[in-house]
């Protein structure tokens, strides 16, 4: 007999679709709550960069086109997590490839 018959089960956790976030582009209006969270991501990894860096490295990710492009997980209007990629050319073949830049979740607050 299995340890939690479905009869059984906790009815109070969430189910993967209560709780999924949504993942989108990142857009301008993210500037704020994506900074918080590359921030975070940097000091895990002990590194303090300047405000300029910042600019110009979000700037480069909203740009509607281009090869250095992110995604952003967003739940009840909140920023969870981020993916910085780069799509390139691959010497070995002829499709191009990506490459993972940055990927952070933040911490359950």
């Amino acid at each position: 007999m299995p340890a939690n018959p479905p009869d059984q089960r906790r009815r109070d956790l969430p189910t993967m679709t209560d709780t999924a976030p949504h993942i989108r582009p990142l857009a301008p209006q993210d500037r704020a709550r994506w900074q918080a969270l590359w921030r975070a991501y940097l000091e895990f990894y002990d590194t303090d960069l300047p405000p300029a860096v910042y600019d110009h490295h979000f700037a480069r990710l909203a740009a509607p086109s281009g090869d250095f492009r992110a995604l952003v997980a967003e739940r009840d209007g909140a920023l969870h997590g981020l993916v910085h990629f780069v799509f390139h050319p691959h010497g070995w073949r002829i499709a191009g490839t990506c490459y993972l830049q940055d990927l952070f979740v933040a911490p359950p607050a």
